[in-house]
């Protein structure tokens, strides 16, 4: 089956990817482990209210930054996100250190795709790519930001939460923010 950039799948054609195993979430981000571009790579859909859309292809060691991280940290991004700084002549895989986010798109066998569909339940988009050579250099550093906002977004409404909570969100952005220096 040939694919192309706003190709509609339906909500019945998703659901059977999803319940072979051939299409997986990403809307939390994460390390991708799957294809180069040069294999085929991973395709993403947004969801639509009429089914889901391909909107591009991503690669294996990229990492996706989710949507409200990548939209309230756009100059951080920017900065790690270096592909002329960090390219090197051949890429190298790397042991991958815990406590990563993954993103495992890779499939045992299908004879129509090379790697899972990557479905993001927004048509706004707005998550961020980071290339594979700049995730390479700054994983972790990246790893923490994606995963900032857990606590970071109740920095905004603390009436909701108690003061043990919000010491506890307090000294965890300090942290965070202490690994991004």
């Amino acid at each position: 089956m040939n694919f192309y950039y706003q190709q509609l799948f339906s909500f019945s054609e998703i659901d059977e990817y999803v319940s072979n195993g051939s299409a997986i979430q990403a809307d939390m981000g994460g390390l991708l482990l799957g294809p180069s571009h040069n294999d085929g790579g991973i395709y993403f859909l947004y969801k639509y209210p009429d089914g889901y859309r391909l909107m591009g292809e991503v690669e294996g060691y990229e990492y996706i930054v989710k949507r409200n991280v990548a939209r309230m940290n756009q100059q951080k991004i920017n900065d790690l996100n270096q592909y002329d700084l960090h390219k090197t002549p051949s890429f190298t895989k790397y042991e991958i250190p815990q406590g990563v986010t993954i993103i495992d798109s890779r499939l045992k066998e299908n004879l129509t795709l090379k790697a899972k569909l990557l479905l993001f339940n927004d048509a706004e988009g707005g998550f961020a790519i980071i290339n594979k050579y700049s995730t390479k250099v700054s994983l972790k550093k990246i790893e923490l930001l994606n995963q900032s906002n857990i606590n970071a977004n109740l920095l905004f409404d603390t009436s909701k939460i108690d003061n043990s909570q919000n010491q506890n969100i307090i000294r965890k952005l300090f942290m965070f923010l202490k690994n991004l220096k």
